[in-house]
């Protein structure tokens, strides 16, 4: 009875530190893993508009501008290259068929860790300095301060792949 006691102890014991150091070796959250820069995220694919909201500076609520977009305005698309250039165009359908395919041109650059998107057209006249609120290998969130007629206004532009 003692040996039995002795094995059934010996047996449970190895099985504890079998469990143990297998628990230990597949813990994947103790094993680094490399991030992705936000450049690299940012230039993996051209990026579809999926969102685009306003508001005052002072409010608290997003009103939905993306609802009211035309068909041929949901489908564009912007692209970043790794060279700093950017590229806005038309999707598959443009508003009138008269219409450039490429909208804008420009350069593009991160700043502050990579959490802000500075973005200036080729024409200089508009230059965002756009936090990045959402960057992943499938979604774009920016938002920018405007002023226009004296007006301050909060925009937040949705993109996805």
């Amino acid at each position: 009875m003692k040996q039995n006691f002795k094995t059934t102890i010996s047996i449970i014991s190895l099985l504890i530190i079998l469990i143990t150091a297998c628990s230990k070796g597949g813990d994947s959250s103790t094993t680094p893993t490399p991030t992705t820069s936000k450049a690299t995220l940012l230039t993996s694919s051209d990026w579809n508009i999926a969102g685009i909201q306003h508001k005052a500076v002072s409010a608290t609520v997003w009103t939905d501008d993306y609802a009211s977009l035309a068909a041929c305005v949901k489908d564009n698309k912007v692209v970043y290259r790794a060279s700093g250039s950017y590229e806005s165009s038309e999707g598959a359908t443009k508003c009138s068929s008269s219409d450039p395919q490429i909208l804008e041109t420009g350069t593009w650059s991160l700043t502050t860790n990579e959490t802000i998107l500075v973005v200036q057209a080729t024409n200089g006249t508009q230059i965002y300095n756009a936090t990045i609120e959402t960057l992943t290998i499938n979604s774009l969130i920016i938002s920018f301060t405007n002023v226009s007629n004296g007006v301050t206004n909060q925009y937040r532009y949705s993109f996805s792949h």
